[in-house]
């Protein structure tokens, strides 16, 4: 119950940053930024092999384009989602321009790592093992791009699939299959039946 009265403050919280935003107060834009910016660096870092530069330009390009069309700007449900959406369109569009025609296709959005932290840190939470270990890693690099990037997006930066669905822009019920999906197969890989909050 706290946890919930905890999210809803943080909530109202960007609401009232943006809402100040959009009005013109540059405090609200400072805020923003120094709220959200390790967070939209991790998640950058992430969708572009750690590509540091690339990613606090784009970071960057968000906040001047946020100031620049504030008065434009419609209400956001969750601005979280919202920032972390907005910097994977800058990301993606900028790939693309690096991109030659014919490596264009869905080849930017491959994320490189090898496993995801927070599934990774709950299982070996369980069982102590090298060998548990070299298991997990292997059943994450066997998701596909999609899922990975929405495992990232669930428990590493804490969207719900409502959220998930408008950063990537799909529909919700396909972030919900993607990500059962992913869970089950890593479960099978494992061997056992691990609850993995939803």
């Amino acid at each position: 119950m706290r946890k919930n009265f905890n999210q809803e403050e943080k909530y109202n919280e960007d609401r009232e940053l943006w809402q100040a935003l959009r009005k013109g107060e540059k405090r609200a834009v400072s805020e923003l930024f120094g709220k959200y910016y390790q967070r939209l660096y991790n998640y950058g870092m992430r969708l572009t092999s750690a590509r540091n530069e690339l990613v606090r330009d784009s970071i960057q390009v968000l906040f001047f384009k946020l100031w620049k069309y504030r008065q434009s700007l419609d209400q956001a449900e969750s601005v979280k989602a919202y920032l972390l959406s907005s910097l994977r369109r800058i990301l993606l569009q900028k790939l693309r321009q690096e991109k030659t025609r014919s490596e264009r296709n869905y080849a930017f959005i491959e994320i490189q790592f090898d496993a995801v932290p927070n599934i990774e840190e709950k299982i070996i939470g369980l069982e102590h093992s090298e060998q548990l270990d070299k298991r997990i890693k292997k059943a994450c690099r066997e998701l596909s791009s999609r899922q990975k990037e929405i495992l990232l997006l669930r428990y590493d930066h804490g969207l719900s699939n409502r959220e998930i669905s408008e950063v990537l822009e799909i529909n919700y019920q396909t972030v919900r299959n993607h990500l059962t999906r992913a869970l089950r197969n890593i479960r099978e890989e494992l061997g056992v039946d691990i609850a993995l909050d939803q």
